[in-house]
C-alpha cells in the first residue's frame, strides 16, 4: 500500500481545503507547534480507511470529534496504489450521517454504495487488516507505539500475525472438517436406525421365488378370463345387432303402408300437373298482354299531362317577356357606378396618407410611454440615493463593531495561550527534577521555573471560541453589507444611464411627430375638417368612405342580380316550353305503337283460350299455376314415388336377411347377464394380479434399500475417520499453532537484527512458553525480564524494531509501502536518534513512504523534505520545504 495523495476539508484543525501529495516523497518529517495539526494528518489517513481515529478508541462519537468547529460537513479523501491498481476512498458527511465512495482506477465500485459494505470491503478484501492491526503495524500513533510490543494479551500478538498472513485458513479448514464430521456422525446414526427397522428374514430369495410363482399363475388366469369375456361380448353384440334390424323392419313396414294409403290423392295431383304443364307455355304471352294493357293506360295519362304543361309554359313565356321590357333597373345601375368612382378616388387619396398617420400614432404612444417610464426611473433613483445614505451609516457601524470584536479576540487569544502554556508547563514539571531530560525538546533541564496553574482554562477556551465566532459573524455582516452596497451603486448607475438614453430618444420622437403632423395637414380635406386631430380624422373619414363604398357595391350588385334573374327566368320558361312540346309528341307516338301491339296479342290469346276450352283470356290465365306452385307439385309427386320404392326395397332386403326366426328380449337379457359375469371374474383376476405384482415390487424395493443403506454406512464410516483426522490436524492447537509459532520465531530473529542496530547490541527480544514478550539486557547479569520494565526510550526502540520486522516479514505477501511514526523520539539521546535515522533511511532505499512526526531538530536535519504545519486564520495549513 503506497499512499499517493490526501485531501481534507473541515477535518479537525483543517477548516480550509488542503491537499497533500506524497507521490514524489519517500522519507520526510512533519513538524509544527504543539496543537498545530501534525497528528491530524495520521488521523485523516486512518479515518479515510476505517472511519476512526487512533486517539478515540471507541467507535461512538468519531464524526462529532473530526468535524471542524462551526462546520456542518467534513471531507477526507485518500488515494493509494495497491496490488497494481490505484484506489481512491472518499468519506464525507455531517455529525449525523456519513457517505463512503470507493474508486478503482477511476471507476466507482457501485456495489459498495452502503457504508457498511464499503467498510467491510476495505478491511477484509482490500487491506486484509482491521483498524487495530493497522495502528500497530502501519501507523504508530502518538503515545500508542508500543501496542504491538505490549498487547492486551499475549494471544493478541499471535492473532494479528495469523490475520495478516491469512493463517486462519487452516483453522477454518479444521472447523469445517469438524462440522462435516458431526454431520457424518448424525448420518451414521440415521443409517443404523434405518437398518434396525428392516426384517432381513422376510426378504430372502425363497420369499422372492414364491412371489414370482404367484404372479405367473395369476397372469395365466387373467388371460383365460379375458378370452372368455371377449367371446361373451361378441355373442351379445351379434344378438343386439339382429334385434336392432328387426325393429328397423317393423318401422319400414309401417311407413310403406302409410305411403300406399295416399295413392288416390297422388293420382289427382298427377292429372292437375299434366294440365298445368300444357298451359305453362302460354305464361309469357299472358304476362306480356297484361303489361301492354297497363303501359297503354300509363302513356295515355302522361300524354294528357304533357299537353297541359305546353299550354302553361306558353303563358309563362308571355309574362316574362313583359317584365324584361321594363328599363328602370338599368338606369339605377348607371347612377350607382358614377357614385362609386367618386368614392374610390377619395379613398385612394386618403389611403396614401395612412402610413404617415400610423407612424404618427406610434410616436404618440412611444412618447406617452417614455414619459411614464422617466417618472418611474426618477422615483427609483431618489429611493436608491436615500437607501445608499442609510447604508453608508450602517457600514461605519459595522466597521466599528468588527474592530472592537478583533481587539477582544486578540485579548482572549493571548489569555488562553498563556493559560495553556502555563498548564502544560505545570504538567511537565510534575515529573521532572533538575538534570532530567525534557520529554518535549529532549534537552537536559537545569532549572525549574514555577508556573501557576490556571483552573479556569475551560472557561478561557470557551470565551476564546465565542470571541472568534463573534469576529467571524461581524466580518460576514460587513462583507454582506458591502456586497449589497456595491449592487445598489451599480443599480443607480444603470438607472441614470437608462434615464439619459430615454430622454434623448423621446426628444427625437417628438421632432419626427411634428414633421408628420405638418405632412398630414397639407391635404385640404384634413386641414379643413381634421386639423385638431389629423390621425383620428383620417381613420374616421376612411372608415366612413369604405362603408359608403361597400353599401353602393351591395346595391349595384343587387340590381345586377335582379336583371340576371329576369333573363334567366325567361330562358328557363322558353326551355321548359320546348321540352314540354317534345315530350308531348314523343308520348303520343309511344301510345299509338303500344295500342297496335296490344290489339294483335289479344287476338292471338282469344284463339288459344277457345282451343283449350276457356271462354275468356282471364279464365285461362286463372287456370295457369304459378311457377313456384308448379315446381312444388312436381317435387311432391316425385318424392312420393321415390319414398315408396325405397321403403319397398328396404323391407324386402331385411326380410331376406333376418328370415322367420327373430331374437326375443329374454334371449338378449340372458346374453347380457353372461357378459357381466365374465367381466366381474376378469376384474377380480386383474386385482389379484396387481396385488401380487405390488408385493413383488415392495420386496424388491426393501432388498434395494437394504443394499443401499449397507453401502452408504461403509462409505460414511470411511469418510468420518478421514474428517475427524483433518479436524484434529488443522485445529487451533494443530497446524495454526505450529505455523504461527514458527512465524513468531522468524519475526523475533528479524526484530532482533533491527534492535541490535538501534540499541547498539544491548537488547534482545525473547518469547516465553506463554507467548509473553521478554527482553534480555546485555548490561544486566540477570536473566530475561518483562518488556514492561523497559524505559520510555527503550520501549520505543523495541516497538520500532518489531514494526520493521513485521514489515519485512509481510513484504512478500502484503503491500506495506507506507509507514508513519507520530512522536516517541523525545526520550532518545542524540546518538540513538541518529541510529534510528539510519534505520529509517534504509527504508527509503526500498521505495517505501516513511513519515515522521517529531519536535527533534537534530532528527529533522536528517530529512531532505519537511512538511511544516501552521495555523492561520483559524485553519491549519501545510507548507513543503526542501532541506539544504
Amino acid at each position: 500500500m503506497r499512499i499517493q495523495t490526501l485531501e481534507v476539508e473541515n477535518f479537525m484543525p483543517y477548516r480550509d481545503p488542503v491537499t497533500l501529495d506524497f507521490r514524489d516523497l519517500s522519507l520526510f518529517a512533519i513538524v509544527g507547534e504543539t496543537g498545530s495539526g501534525k497528528s491530524s494528518i495520521v488521523d485523516a489517513i486512518c479515518y479515510a480507511l476505517y472511519g476512526r481515529i487512533p486517539r478515540i478508541r471507541t467507535e461512538n462519537g468519531q464524526r462529532e470529534n473530526v468535524i471542524s468547529r462551526g462546520a456542518k460537513q467534513f471531507h477526507v479523501a485518500l488515494t493509494f496504489d495497491l496490488g497494481g491498481a490505484t484506489y481512491r476512498i472518499i468519506r464525507q458527511g455531517t455529525a449525523m450521517r456519513e457517505d463512503v465512495q470507493i474508486f478503482k482506477d477511476g471507476d466507482q465500485l457501485n456495489q459498495l454504495l452502503k457504508k457498511k459494505d464499503a467498510d467491510r470491503y476495505i478491511e477484509e478484501t482490500l487491506l486484509h487488516m482491521n483498524f487495530d492491526v493497522f495502528t500497530r503495524i502501519i501507523v504508530l500513533p502518538q503515545g500508542q507505539f508500543d501496542r504491538f510490543l505490549k498487547p492486551d494479551t499475549p494471544r493478541a500478538r499471535r492473532d494479528i500475525l495469523i490475520s495478516l498472513l491469512s493463517l486462519d485458513i487452516y483453522e477454518h479448514i479444521g472447523k469445517a472438517a469438524g462440522a462435516h464430521a458431526g454431520m457424518l456422525m448424525g448420518e451414521l446414526g440415521g443409517l443404523d436406525h434405518d437398518l434396525a427397522g428392516i426384517d432381513q428374514n422376510a426378504i430372502t430369495d425363497e420369499a422372492m421365488g414364491l412371489l414370482d410363482h404367484a404372479v405367473t399363475d395369476t397372469g395365466h388366469q387373467v388371460a383365460l378370463l379375458q378370452e372368455q369375456l371377449k367371446a361373451r361380448e361378441l355373442t351379445l353384440a351379434m344378438m343386439e345387432q339382429r334385434a336392432s334390424k328387426a325393429r328397423q323392419l317393423a318401422n319400414l313396414q309401417g311407413q310403406l303402408a302409410a305411403l300406399r294409403a295416399r295413392a288416390d290423392e297422388i293420382n289427382g295431383d298427377r292429372a292437375h300437373l299434366a294440365t298445368s304443364l300444357t298451359l305453362a307455355s302460354l305464361q309469357p304471352s299472358l304476362a306480356s298482354w297484361a303489361c301492354l294493357a297497363a303501359e297503354l293506360e300509363r302513356l295515355t295519362d302522361e300524354r294528357d299531362k304533357a299537353s297541359a304543361a305546353v299550354i302553361a309554359a306558353q303563358q309563362a313565356l308571355e309574362t316574362a317577356q313583359t317584365v324584361r321590357a321594363d328599363t328602370s333597373l338599368r338606369a339605377g345601375e348607371a347612377a350607382f357606378a358614377e357614385k362609386l368612382d367618386e368614392i374610390s378616388s377619395a379613398i385612394g387619396r386618403l389611403s396614401d396618407l395612412q402610413l404617415f398617420a400610423a407612424r404618427l400614432e406610434e410616436l404618440q404612444h412611444r412618447t406617452d410611454a417614455a414619459t411614464d417610464k422617466a417618472k418611474r426611473l426618477e422615483h427609483s433613483i431618489t429611493q436608491l440615493n436615500e437607501t445608499m445614505k442609510v447604508q453608508n451609516e450602517r457600514r461605519i457601524q459595522l466597521q466599528e463593531a468588527l474592530t472592537k470584536a478583533r481587539d477582544a479576540s486578540i485579548q482572549t487569544e493571548d489569555a488562553f495561550e498563556r493559560a495553556r502554556s502555563d498548564n502544560a508547563a505545570v504538567v511537565v514539571q510534575q515529573g521532572l527534577r533538575p538534570g532530567d531530560t525534557c520529554p518535549v525538546c529532549g534537552h537536559v533541564v537545569e532549572e525549574l521555573v514555577a508556573h501557576a496553574e490556571h483552573l479556569d482554562f475551560a472557561r478561557l477556551k470557551t470565551v476564546r471560541d465565542e470571541t472568534r465566532k463573534h469576529v467571524e459573524h461581524c466580518q460576514d455582516d460587513l462583507t454582506e453589507h458591502e456586497k449589497k452596497s456595491e449592487a445598489d451603486r451599480a443599480r443607480l448607475e444603470e438607472l441614470a444611464r437608462q434615464l439619459t438614453a430615454l430622454t434623448t430618444e423621446d426628444k427625437d420622437d417628438r421632432h419626427e411627430a411634428h414633421e408628420l403632423t405638418l405632412r398630414l395637414l397639407m391635404d385640404p380635406t384634413v386641414a379643413r375638417e381634421g386639423s385638431n386631430n389629423p390621425v383620428a380624422f383620417l381613420h374616421a373619414r376612411l372608415t366612413q368612405l369604405r362603408g359608403q363604398e361597400t353599401t353602393i357595391h351591395t346595391a349595384q350588385k343587387t340590381i345586377a342580380l335582379q336583371l340576371e334573374e329576369q333573363r334567366r327566368k325567361e330562358e328557363d320558361v322558353r326551355t321548359k316550353l320546348t321540352g314540354s312540346q317534345t315530350k308531348a309528341a314523343t308520348l303520343e307516338g309511344q301510345r299509338r305503337q303500344a295500342e297496335v301491339q296490344y290489339e294483335t296479342l289479344q287476338s292471338d290469346l282469344l284463339a288459344q283460350a277457345g282451343t283449350h276450352g276457356f271462354d275468356s283470356i282471364a279464365s285461362m290465365k286463372a287456370a295457369v299455376l304459378p311457377e313456384g306452385e308448379l315446381t312444388a307439385l312436381q317435387t311432391s309427386v316425385r318424392q312420393y314415388d321415390h319414398d315408396t320404392a325405397a321403403a319397398a326395397a328396404q323391407v324386402e332386403m331385411l326380410e331376406q336377411e333376418l328370415g322367420p326366426d327373430l331374437p326375443s328380449e329374454a334371449d338378449l337379457e340372458a346374453a347380457r347377464a353372461a357378459r357381466e359375469t365374465a367381466a366381474t371374474d376378469f376384474a377380480h383376476a386383474q386385482e389379484s394380479l396387481a396385488a401380487a405384482r405390488r408385493s413383488k415390487e415392495d420386496l424388491l424395493a426393501r432388498r434395494a434399500f437394504l443394499a443401499d443403506r449397507l453401502a452408504r454406512k461403509e462409505q460414511v464410516t470411511c469418510l468420518l475417520s478421514t474428517y475427524q483426522q483433518v479436524a484434529r490436524d488443522f485445529g487451533s492447537k494443530g497446524m495454526v499453532a505450529f505455523v504461527s509459532s514458527g512465524i513468531l520465531e522468524q519475526l523475533l530473529v528479524t526484530a532482533n537484527d533491527h534492535l541490535r542496530i538501534l540499541s547498539k547490541e544491548r537488547f534482545e527480544l525473547l518469547l516465553d512458553e506463554g507467548d509473553q514478550m521478554m527482553v534480555q539486557d546485555a548490561f544486566s547479569a540477570s536473566g530475561p525480564r518483562d518488556v514492561a520494565t523497559l524505559s520510555g526510550g527503550e520501549t520505543f526502540l523495541a516497538s520500532l524494531a518489531l514494526a520493521l520486522a513485521v514489515k519485512d516479514l509481510l513484504s512478500t505477501s502484503v503491500d506495506l509501502d507506507s509507514f508513519f511514526i507520530d512522536e516517541g523520539f523525545g526520550t532518545l539521546d542524540e546518538t540513538t536518534v541518529q541510529g534510528v535515522a539510519d534505520v529509517l533511511e534504509s527504508l527509503r532505499r526500498d521505495g517505501s513512504l516513511v513519515g515522521i512526526i517529531t519536535h527533534r531538530a537534530d532528527l529533522v536535519e536528517r530529512f531532505e523534505t519537511v512538511l511544516e504545519v501552521t495555523n492561520q486564520s483559524g485553519s491549519a495549513h501545510i507548507a513543503r520545504r526542501e532541506m539544504a
